[in-house]
């Protein structure tokens, strides 16, 4: 099993990746909650600042190759262009 094979340094990284993009998604729910206050919006600029750093780590780690990920970048662009009105 792939997981066996990691180190406990790789392993460090994806459990705090989760609990940065589990914090992230907290954030996001208590903006919509609470409304458009500085705590929680200074709370969200925090927490997606934590999830860009683990992702930047997760690259300097070898655990995903930067290039691929800003393909898959691009890919979620152009279907939020086709399903959705984020970007025009």
């Amino acid at each position: 099993m792939l997981s066996e094979q990691m180190t406990e340094l790789e392993r460090e990284l994806l459990v705090i990746t989760m609990e940065e993009c589990s914090e992230l998604a907290i954030a996001c729910s208590k903006l919509l909650r609470f409304g458009d206050e500085i705590k929680h919006r200074d709370n969200l600029i925090q927490e997606a600042g934590d999830v860009m750093c683990m992702i930047g780590l997760l690259v300097e780690h070898n655990l995903m190759e930067e290039s691929n990920m800003l393909q898959a970048v691009e890919n979620k662009r152009n279907k939020l262009k086709m399903w959705s009105d984020l970007i025009k």
